[in-house]
């Protein structure tokens, strides 16, 4: 047998000639006790939205990640330019290294986005990482290729809401739900500046719904994505290949 993380990563083997009887998907989990908007103080997330000279009420955008190519953090930046125009006190924080923040540095220069996007290169403590997603309003995570993405987890039982990339080979798409009575947040297209910016705006429009999904988001990792379900499916999958080789033995 084989696991993947995801239905995305299952149907991309699929695509390349496996057995879809062999591969199964597990998702992966988050610990819902350490990550828990209960874990930060109002006045620890205050004083690091004066340490980034954000304003108290003024909506954030998180990014937490890798910077490389299949994130999105460029086009992520660029549609900055474009939520500034409809949202102009938003602001993103970015988290990360990689080979595209000089790119991402020079889209910021290019749209004079110097007091709205804060890019922090550099990884920093777990225990930090927690108060940047009490501190935000929304996690923001465009990637383009990403089997399954543990940091939309965090940010939905940090019980944030999450514009996620949904195009290729993602498995963002599974979390978060894009609509209905359950939804946790929005889907985009992560190479598409536009599009993120389309869903930030939208995200922004209506803080006691975002609030709602990020509620939403919260109940979803509770009863699906803690890594004590991850291992009842993981044990499924060994106790199947048990029982099969079993009945196959002479």
């Amino acid at each position: 047998a084989v696991i993947t993380v995801s239905h995305a990563m299952r149907e991309d083997l699929l695509a390349h000639g496996w057995d879809p009887k062999k591969v199964h998907a597990v998702w992966n989990g988050v610990d819902p006790k350490r990550y828990r908007p209960a874990a930060v103080t109002k006045e620890a997330t205050a004083r690091l939205r004066q340490r980034y000279g954000i304003p108290p009420t003024a909506p954030v955008a998180l990014y937490v990640g890798r910077m490389v190519p299949e994130k999105g953090v460029v086009a992520l930046v660029e549609a900055m330019a474009e939520v500034r125009q409809h949202v102009p006190d938003a602001h993103l924080v970015v988290l990360g290294v990689g080979q595209v923040e000089a790119d991402a540095r020079e889209r910021v220069t290019r749209f004079h986005l110097e007091d709205r996007v804060h890019l922090r290169g550099e990884l920093i403590p777990e225990t930090d990482r927690i108060t940047h997603f009490a501190m935000c309003d929304v996690g923001v995570f465009p990637s383009t290729y990403e089997p399954f993405g543990i940091v939309t987890l965090e940010a939905m039982a940090m019980g944030k809401a999450c514009v996620a990339g949904a195009r290729g080979v993602v498995g963002l798409r599974e979390q978060v739900v894009a609509h209905g009575p359950a939804q946790t947040g929005l889907h985009v297209n992560g190479a598409d500046a536009g599009d993120i910016a389309w869903g930030l705006c939208e995200a922004f429009r209506d803080r006691d719904r975002l609030a709602a999904w990020g509620a939403a988001g919260r109940a979803r990792v509770e009863a699906m994505f803690t890594w004590a379900d991850s291992a009842r499916a993981t044990e499924a999958v060994y106790r199947s290949v048990e029982g099969a080789e079993l009945i196959e033995a002479p």
